[in-house]
This record gives structure tokens, C-alpha cells and sequence, in this order.
């Protein structure tokens, strides 16, 4: 995975540990306060915190899917970004080895042509 997407992933990640967080201090917070509570209202109390917890539950469970949905689709984009940086990686070692190919041809015509003239140079130093 790139960079870019590891980091999403471990943001998201993150985000969703300290909601878990959160919802567990602040269920602890409710449990402590009802626990010094007066017995007149047990049941309704009761009843009324379940609903309460229960709406919060769904609550938490549709930012999760929220953001499930995406981390989906950051990766998705994130294969797409891999598959257009394996085709160009595939495209420019293509041109590297038809440069490569290129530049030994060059070469090799250079070394020809670099040797004839050095006889005639030989040749020439006697004469003068």
C-alpha cells in the first residue's frame, strides 16, 4: 500500500478507537452517577438509560459503517493509483532499455569509426 493509504487507514483506525474511548468513559461516568441514585425511579430509570444506551449503540454503529465505507473506498482508489504506478514504472523501464539499446548501437559505430584514423596518423609521423 502507498503511503498515502496507510496513513487513511491507521487515521480511521484512530478515529474509531477514540469514539470507542469516549463512549466507554462516558458509559462509566452514567453507571457512577446512577449508582448514587435514589431507588424511587429503578425500573423507568432503568428502561430509559437501555433506550438511551441502545439509540447511542446504533448511533456508533452507523459512524462505523460510515467509516468502513470510507476506508473502502480509499483503497479502492489506492489500487487504482498502484495499477496506474505499475504501468508507468512498466512503461518507463520500457524506454530505459529501448535508451539502453540505443546508446550501445551509438557505441559501437563510435568505436569503429574512432579506429581507423589513428593509422593514418602513424602513417603520417614517419612521413614528416
Amino acid at each position: 500500500a502507498s503511503p498515502l493509504t496507510t496513513a487513511t487507514a491507521t487515521t480511521t483506525t484512530t478515529r474509531l478507537q477514540q469514539e470507542q474511548r469516549q463512549q466507554q468513559q462516558q458509559q462509566q461516568r452514567r453507571a457512577a452517577h446512577q449508582g448514587g441514585g435514589s431507588g424511587g425511579g429503578g425500573v423507568q430509570g432503568a428502561v430509559a438509560e437501555v433506550a438511551r444506551l441502545a439509540a447511542e449503540l446504533r448511533g456508533a454503529a452507523q459512524r462505523r459503517e460510515s467509516l468502513e465505507g470510507e476506508l473502502a473506498c480509499e483503497r479502492a482508489e489506492a489500487r487504482v493509483q498502484i495499477r496506474e504506478q505499475q504501468a508507468t514504472i512498466a512503461h518507463l523501464q520500457a524506454e530505459l532499455d529501448t535508451l539502453r539499446v540505443l546508446d550501445t548501437s551509438r557505441q559501437q559505430p563510435r568505436q569503429q569509426q574512432q579506429l581507423p584514423p589513428p593509422p593514418p596518423q602513424q602513417q603520417q609521423q614517419p612521413r614528416g
